[in-house]
């Protein structure tokens, strides 16, 4: 089988194919990128967790001081 591909077929199949990577690639990035950003929020969303079960703890307290 013999393809007849000249120059400027090879350029436009080249550059597509250069494309389709970069586009690929810059994907790749951004989802890592993402990813990074989603485990920050969780680690931020958990360190609030545990300051609010810190405060519910303290009010319980005082609550009990209050009783008395």
């Amino acid at each position: 089988m013999k393809l007849d591909l000249d120059f400027k077929d090879i350029i436009t199949y080249g550059s597509f194919i250069v494309s389709l990577t970069v586009a690929y690639y810059t994907h790749e990035v951004r989802i890592v990128k993402l990813e990074s950003e989603a485990q920050q929020d969780r680690k931020v969303i958990q360190e609030i967790k545990d300051e609010l079960k810190e405060i519910k703890a303290d009010i319980k307290e005082l609550l009990k001081h209050n009783k008395l």
